[in-house]
């Protein structure tokens, strides 16, 4: 008895050390202590984010007051920073606002004449953009003109960071012999098929050559010399298009007869970065806009670190993510218009509940190869694709309402080792199985003229549903590489019944609004009605959300230039 009193001594003793400090971007001064929400003589809350952060021990709590005013900070957590399993660091938002973006004075702008052309240099940068910095003018992103879309066929381009040579091909470049004189004079002798293609698709004429440990010096065609050029994008800049010299510079080439003033930039790259072996950190009520990389970053070996109602919107890349050997949990959230939603990858062990991912440039709800067994529940995926691998899923809607042209494929693609319960998918869309067996249990596959995919010669050994019901017009296919196999999975249910258990085809009319086509779906299987509802909501809310966004990061009164 006297050792547990002694414990629950040391326990409360503990608990009266927790602190709580504060940070407000309209009365803060990182003068004072940050102990108080209010000015009390020397006492007051911070200005700067990142200022408290550093004075965080176990169990206390930083409040970022909501004062109706954007917060242009990051918020990096320091490599020392870690709460202890039962004295936990909660960082309580408030539901304020964190954006990457500033406006720059106009003095900041350089004329550097390139050519006769009139283009200006950004001064005061320091440091290394790997993500670029992204313009904006009157709430518009200006273009971005990257160094390989200005090449021409026959020329070549380093790019140092990578140490990759990008080569424009022409119509006989396989038939030529390349001859690249590094900066020792060494000779290196390429042929033609050593030639990789590129990630920049929409150029396939466009190739690529790693393996550099030095920069090439120049390069011969046949025993021609090649251009080599050192910036090309900057040489060829276009009106209204900027472009960046090795992640350091940044030029702006206006349209005629303008300056550019009244510019906004994105100069850090992520809302929220942890980097470290950070420890039991709890993230509450924020929101994040406009970044150049995720709204969410997570690196390094962090463990039980938590993110409830956190938010991102417009983001460069990720919304979210998680990698390395990181062990998160995102608990509530809303991720629209950033490119992905939420992508987790390499060892990372994520759990995903409660969050909406809509609208993203190019993947919606992602969980890599790499990724350690991970859970998606209760979620909403709008207009983007569920991309998972080692996971659970269970009461999901995927669905595509046509509520923005910015759309990428609905449904979902299946890896190894995934559980797929009480999924509901509605309009055009695409389910792919990848080697791996993947059950659907008390699913509908509501696809407009959609398809299952699966990518091995036997389906049978792949696909199996279970209490779940499809719309007759889904078509199956399967092969290891095209030409594929088809079917309309109706007459491959028939022929195969042991796959198709308990399990009908549907008629749907996919006319109307989206509720109009939930009607008429089976209720006893699929997502919550919950859930559904839960879409309605927020899908009546959406406009008056992104007004929102819109008026903290570009407030129509310019007095938020004065503390820049």
């Amino acid at each position: 008895m006297m050792k547990l009193a002694k414990i629950t001594i040391y326990m409360l003793a503990l608990s009266t050390f927790a602190s709580d400090y504060y940070v407000s971007n309209k009365i803060g001064d990182d003068k004072r202590d940050g102990r108080s929400s209010e000015i009390q003589g020397d006492s007051g809350p911070l200005k700067t984010i990142n200022k408290a952060l550093h004075m965080l021990q176990a169990g206390d709590t930083l409040h970022i007051i909501n004062t109706g005013k954007i917060y242009r900070q990051s918020i990096n957590i320091p490599k020392e920073m870690s709460g202890k399993e039962t004295q936990k660091i909660t960082i309580e938002g408030n539901n304020s606002w964190i954006t990457c973006i500033d406006p720059l004075a106009n003095d900041r702008w350089s004329l550097s004449p390139n050519g006769s052309k009139e283009v200006y240099k950004l001064e005061g940068l320091k440091g290394t953009f790997h993500f670029g910095i992204p313009l904006y003018k009157n709430k518009e992103k200006i273009p971005v003109l990257d160094h390989v879309d200005a090449l021409k066929p026959g020329e070549f381009w380093y790019k140092e960071k990578f140490n990759i040579l990008y080569f424009y091909t022409t119509d006989t470049y396989q038939s030529d012999k390349f001859k690249i004189i590094l900066g020792d004079g060494s000779i290196r002798e390429v042929e033609a098929a050593e030639w990789g293609h590129t990630n920049y698709r929409h150029n396939p004429k466009l190739k690529r050559l790693r393996g550099f440990k030095q920069a090439p010096k120049s390069i011969q065609i046949n025993g021609v010399e090649a251009p080599l050029l050192d910036s090309p994008a900057l040489d060829r800049l276009p009106e209204g298009t900027s472009c960046m010299i090795q992640d350091k510079e940044l030029y702006y080439r206006p349209h005629t007869g303008e300056k550019p003033v009244d510019m906004m930039a994105i100069l850090r790259p992520s809302g929220v970065t942890i980097n470290h072996v950070n420890e039991h950190i709890t993230f509450k009520n924020l929101n994040v806009a406009y970044t150049s990389n995720d709204g969410y970053n997570i690196h390094g070996k962090a463990k039980q670190i938590r993110f409830e109602n956190c938010n991102a919107f417009f983001t460069g890349d990720e919304g979210f993510s998680s990698h390395g050997q990181c062990e998160t949990t995102l608990d509530g959230g809303i991720f629209l218009y950033c490119s992905n939603g939420i992508h987790n990858v390499n060892n990372s062990s994520t759990i995903i509940r409660n969050v909406i991912v809509d609208s993203p440039n190019t993947g919606g709800l992602k969980n890599d190869k790499g990724t350690v067994r991970g859970v998606i529940e209760n979620s909403i995926a709008i207009n983007c694709p569920i991309k998972t691998h080692q996971s659970n899923m269970e009461n999901i809607l995927a669905i595509s309402d046509a509520s923005t042209d910015n759309q990428t494929q609905t449904g979902i693609e299946a890896g190894e080792n995934v559980m797929i319960k009480s999924v509901t998918i509605i309009g055009s869309g695409l389910i792919r199985v990848d080697k791996s067996s993947a059950c659907f249990e008390g699913c509908i596959l509501a696809l407009e003229n959609g398809r299952i995919h699966i990518r091995d010669t036997n389906p049978k050994n792949i696909l199996v549903l279970k209490n779940s019901s499809y719309s007759k017009s889904v078509l199956l296919e399967w092969g290891k590489k095209p030409p594929f196999q088809k079917s309309p999975l109706v007459k491959w249910g028939q022929e195969n019944p042991e796959n198709m258990v308990n399990t009908t085809p549907i008629e749907i009319e996919f006319k109307g609004p989206i509720q109009n086509q939930y009607q008429q779906l089976p209720h006893n299987v699929g997502c919550s009605k919950e859930l559904f509802n839960r879409y309605i909501e927020y899908r009546s809310t959406r406009e008056e959300l992104l007004k929102t966004v819109q008026k903290m990061v570009w407030p129509k009164e310019l007095e938020y230039y004065k503390d820049i």
